[in-house]
């Protein structure tokens, strides 16, 4: 039996089905917005909104101005020396989020717009090579804008990090008060009991036993948690 070579072998493909018309129901249903009940009038919004665009890179401005700022808030952020205030940078951060966010909603509706205009623009008339400019325009700084949110999220983590390790080192400045003062204070709340049976306070060395405990007690605290590391 005969075996073909498949290199010899050609895939066969099913046959290119023929372009098929959009109508203008269709159109409608999809690109339609708010009052908007005829091809006129989303065309007259198609024709606002590519000239809305032609302003000089606005966009792109937004995503410059958000890079910018989040590299500045960055370098302060990471600095070895004058750390910024981490609460207001914080809110600093959020507001660069919201500014790559909005561009990158007014991207994705722009994509959407430029791909209603190839779809009629024979029917109107647009320029071809100016609809697939913007195309390329768009499709590079919504790159950018979706580049942008991660490094937004990454400083975000590394900031609430910064924020939880201050917290850390109050409540272990508030562990050490409570170890230097805490046993000394028991100590002299027992010394201080008025009981009969408790003769030895009365002692002429009794004074001295309770400031050695006072001062014993915070030391051997100190010694078994320098010794376990817990600061």
């Amino acid at each position: 039996m005969k075996i073909d070579d498949p290199k010899t072998l050609k895939p066969v493909l099913p046959p290119a089905l023929p372009a098929q018309s959009i109508s203008e129901e269709v159109l409608l249903e999809k690109y339609a917005k708010g009052s908007e009940r005829t091809i006129e009038a989303v065309r007259r919004r198609v024709a606002r909104g590519l000239a809305a665009i032609e302003a000089p890179g606005r966009l792109a401005d937004m995503l410059a101005e958000a890079t910018r700022d989040a590299n500045t808030l960055s370098m302060q952020v990471f600095a070895k020396e004058d750390t910024p205030n981490l609460p207001d940078a914080l809110r600093e951060l959020g507001r660069i989020g919201a500014l790559a966010a909005i561009a990158h909603d007014s991207l994705s509706s722009l994509q959407r717009l430029l791909v209603y205009a190839r779809a009629t623009k024979g029917k109107y008339g647009l320029d071809v090579a100016r609809i697939s400019a913007l195309a390329r325009d768009v499709g590079e700084l919504e790159r950018i804008a979706e580049t942008l949110q991660p490094r937004l999220s990454y400083l975000q983590d590394a900031m609430l990090g910064l924020i939880n390790a201050n917290q850390t080192n109050v409540l272990k400045a508030l562990s050490l008060a409570t170890i230097a003062f805490v046993p000394p204070t028991l100590i002299a709340s027992i010394f201080g009991m008025n009981f009969k049976a408790m003769t030895w306070f009365d002692a002429p060395w009794g004074p001295w036993i309770g400031f050695a405990l006072m001062f014993a007690a915070p030391a051997i605290l100190f010694a078994i948690a320098k010794w376990r590391r817990w600061f």
